[in-house]
């Protein structure tokens, strides 16, 4: 597993343990727990996760967002595992996936956010 999903792991933990407000509160309970990120590499991470501000009876806090089950994988990580086939004509292109990849190798796409690709359809 690399550093980053190690990261996001940690951080999806953290913010589903505790209540976290801030992302210095955030980078602290990462620190302690022998995680080190710049403010700007944890923006990013949050971003990439999908954390949102929501409000509760409390205050606002971090959330992940609704069924995140697990950590996106960076798209090096999804297709030497669960990319099967290639097939297209003019501007479609299909990627055919091991049962059940679909959503990973969609969600993996999606993060890559390449400007040739409009959108993804999986399953």
């Amino acid at each position: 597993m690399s550093a980053k999903a190690r990261r996001h792991e940690a951080i999806l933990r953290i913010v589903r343990r505790e209540v976290v407000d801030n992302q210095e509160r955030l980078r602290d309970r990462l620190r302690a727990e022998g995680v080190a990120v710049t403010q700007a590499t944890l923006s990013r991470d949050m971003r990439e996760i999908g954390l949102s501000k929501v409000t509760t009876p409390r205050g606002a806090r971090y959330a992940a967002p609704a069924g995140v089950a697990a950590v996106r994988s960076s798209l090096a990580e999804v297709v030497p595992s669960l990319l099967v086939s290639t097939d297209g004509t003019g501007p479609l292109l299909v990627l055919r996936t091991a049962a059940g990849g679909a959503a990973a190798v969609a969600a993996a796409l999606d993060a890559e956010a390449w400007p040739e690709i409009l959108g993804t359809i999986a399953g």
